[in-house]
């Protein structure tokens, strides 16, 4: 993903509000729409959509998006049984956080489920601790989202000028906020999603960098 879209697409979640599209409107092509105990919605699914999810984005014109939403979910109270939102929590600015996450509680039926990815700063802050100078660089990179591979993040001059993480949780922190926005029961299920490639991709240098929780609404 460009750096320039993505800039674009969590200005857009920061800034609050949303966009014209209805859910009627925006999901007539949709056929048939998901019937209730099937109805999964990918928040900030970006360049990287998960197959069964219903996509949503800030950005339009990313691939299989099916609502374009600022901020406020286009979707009816009680009407989901599934959030998704995969390493997109980070971008949310501080003072936003629990709009957003209520926001998400919201439009899940009672006893839907979240299911949230973010940055661990838990084990970014060990990996920074314990690594070599050189090794503190993709470590940064990944905390404050600067937008570099790992095998790219190598020096200061190679992570660039743009940064757009506003958070970092661990999971008592993450925890908390979750239990004020009005969700039970979270859980820390890290390392048990298969289709997470940033755990992946960052292992030679942040054991366990994906925090990957469960709640319910």
């Amino acid at each position: 993903m460009g750096r320039v879209d993505q800039a674009l697409r969590r200005q857009a979640w920061a800034r609050g509000g949303r966009t014209d599209s209805a859910l009627d409107r925006a999901l007539a092509r949709r056929t048939p729409l998901p019937a209730a105990g099937d109805r999964r919605v990918e928040v900030g699914s970006g360049f990287s959509p998960r197959p069964g999810y219903l996509h949503v984005d800030a950005l339009p014109g990313l691939p299989q998006l099916d609502l374009v939403a600022t901020d406020a979910l286009p979707l009816p109270d009680d009407w989901a049984d599934e959030v998704l939102a995969v390493h997109m929590v980070e971008h949310v600015p501080a003072g936003r956080l629990q709009d957003v996450l209520r926001g998400w509680r919201r439009v899940l039926r009672p006893g839907g489920r979240l299911v949230l990815h973010t940055p661990n700063g838990t084990a970014l802050a060990r990996a920074y601790l314990d690594g070599g100078l050189e090794a503190r660089w993709p470590v940064l990179a990944a905390m404050y989202g600067y937008d570099r591979a790992p095998w790219d993040a190598s020096s200061a001059g190679a992570l660039g000028t743009f940064a757009d993480h506003r958070l970092l949780f661990d999971l008592p922190l993450l925890s908390h906020q979750l239990t004020e926005a009005g969700f039970t029961d979270v859980t820390d299920v890290s390392g048990q999603d298969p289709e997470c490639h940033h755990s992946r991709d960052w292992a030679p240098w942040v054991a366990g960098l994906c925090l990957e929780v469960q709640a319910t609404a």
